[in-house]
């Protein structure tokens, strides 16, 4: 069922804003009484999170039956594109924002914790929280003013805030509760491995060592977690490489010169693993980006505008 004009989310005049695999978009949220919660498509609502910085009224969230109330500059994590209810408390109004869809396969934390905080009020106005709510902000109000080829940079900008207030919110948690100690440590582990990306001696037995843990232990951490060691230091260098091999400022260093600054030290093993991640080979990836990018600028002048050809991550609002 689509959602009655009383309903319906609607962006400001800009619309959303492409930076690489984020979306970030102002929203201008018509009130409304949810009936009942959206249904998601596998796939493709599901395979992302929304984050929504409210800017004015009291906001209502209801989802994976959690529910709370958020005020002024505050943030929240939403499961999927359409993620169920947002209303207003006073049943009235305008609730202006921000919100940005982030794919869940680029964040450097499992979804298996970043679960844990969806629906729940994060803060926005004091430390790493101000931070991202000052950035989504810049982004949704200085569109004009961005070149096309600062969307990369400003992208993982985005997704560094996040996953930095998404680890302090999980790091409170495991402080608070003492069964969660363990929670804290894969976490600190995982920051670890993203700093450490481009050290080649980076492996199993270094990680456990940095962390005064056995090897076995450390696979055992990463396995309650659904993952492989070996494997999430894999599919981090790859995303690492794939920003340089799309960012414009890198055009001048070679596939080879970037696959070894993330690690990868034999070139055809990093060819071999980046088509089986993304489907194509590293230069042929760049090429598509660099016409991309050309045919781009030339219909843009050199600025990145903003585009409403795909969905639009302020559609957390929506009610079906």
């Amino acid at each position: 069922m689509n959602p009655t004009a009383g309903d319906r989310l609607a962006t400001h005049p800009a619309g959303p804003l492409e930076l690489g695999a984020v979306w970030v978009s102002p929203l201008v949220h018509q009130s409304f009484r949810p009936r009942r919660a959206a249904r998601s498509r596998p796939g493709v609502d599901t395979d992302c999170y929304t984050v929504a910085l409210t800017l004015h009224q009291a906001v209502r969230v209801d989802q994976v039956d959690r529910e709370g109330v958020l005020g002024s500059v505050d943030l929240v994590l939403l499961n999927g594109f359409r993620p169920g209810m947002v209303a207003d408390g006073a049943g009235s109004g305008l609730i202006d924002g921000v919100a940005a869809r982030v794919p869940k396969g680029v964040l450097a934390l499992p979804p298996s914790q970043v679960d844990r905080l969806v629906a729940r009020r994060l803060p926005g106005r004091t430390g790493v929280g101000a931070l991202l709510s000052q950035f989504l902000l810049c982004l949704a109000t200085g569109a004009s003013q961005y070149r096309s080829s600062d969307a990369t940079r400003l992208g993982t900008v985005l997704l560094d805030l996040l996953t930095a207030v998404l680890a302090h919110e999980l790091d409170t948690d495991a402080a608070r509760s003492p069964q969660n100690q363990r929670q804290s440590l894969i976490t600190r582990i995982l920051a670890f491995v993203q700093d450490h990306l481009a050290d080649a001696g980076l492996s199993p037995a270094s990680i456990a060592a940095a962390h005064h843990i056995s090897t076995r232990y450390l696979h055992k951490l990463f396995h309650s977690q659904g993952l492989s060691v070996a494997g999430w230091i894999r599919q981090r260098r790859l995303e690492a490489c794939r920003r340089d091999l799309s960012d414009p400022a890198q055009r001048g260093r070679s596939t080879r010169a970037i696959a070894a600054r993330w690690g990868f030290t034999n070139p055809a093993h990093f060819s071999r693993a980046y088509r089986a991640a993304y489907g194509v080979a590293p230069s042929d990836h760049r090429r598509l980006v660099a016409r991309t990018e050309s045919v781009r600028g030339s219909s843009t002048a050199g600025h990145a505008r903003p585009t409403t050809s795909r969905p639009v991550a302020g559609t957390v609002g929506v009610v079906h």
